[in-house]
């Protein structure tokens, strides 16, 4: 992800999960978020390792389109724009063992992309690729 650090954003891995295969509507699962880096905002939570790495995690209930669903939260301690190899497994494990996600729910969607609170021009993702 090429960023310019200015403004305030999250620069993430964007996963939705869901009880029925139809990509078509609002996932009613669990949504996942791996936040590579945050400038400008607030991260915090349990610390925990991934995978030889330390996060912070967090979790908390949204609703949309009438369907309510966990959002789970893994923010890098420390601000990176780029990961290679990243082994998704651990996280859904994590996510699984707090009952927030479900082995027999269907992945529907990933993505790689900024949320923009404040400014972002010149934020950009340059590659992203996935092996399922």
């Amino acid at each position: 992800m090429n960023q310019t650090w200015k403004g305030t954003y999250d620069a993430s891995i964007d996963m939705w999960f869901s009880t029925y295969p139809d990509k078509t509507t609002q996932a009613n699962g669990a949504e996942i978020m791996i936040w590579l880096s945050h400038p400008n905002a607030l991260a915090g939570g349990s610390e925990m390792g991934v995978d030889g790495t330390d996060w912070y995690l967090n979790e908390w209930i949204t609703s949309g389109h009438g369907v309510s669903w966990p959002v789970i939260i893994f923010t890098h301690t420390t601000q990176i724009s780029s990961v290679k190899g990243l082994w998704l497994n651990p996280f859904f494990r994590i996510a699984e063992s707090h009952g927030w996600l479900k082995s027999s729910w269907y992945w529907t969607e990933i993505a790689a992309g900024f949320e923009l609170w404040r400014g972002g021009r010149g934020l950009s993702v340059s590659y992203f690729s996935v092996d399922s």
